[in-house]
């Protein structure tokens, strides 16, 4: 459902010039971080458009 929906919503911003906003962050459990969120989303829609969660 997820690879769907961002799918089409790429398809509707092709051509009107994609604003978009990106964020990172690293939960840790004690004094390293394990894991790494990043996240983008459009700042006209307020959509998420990708997020992905990487091993650091």
């Amino acid at each position: 459902v997820w690879n769907k929906q961002q799918t089409e919503l790429f398809k509707e911003a092709t051509g009107q010039g994609l604003v978009r906003t990106c964020d990172g962050r690293l939960d840790s459990p004690g004094h390293t971080a394990k894991y790494g969120t990043y996240t983008a989303t459009d700042s006209e829609t307020k959509e998420v458009l990708r997020v992905e969660t990487v091993q650091v």
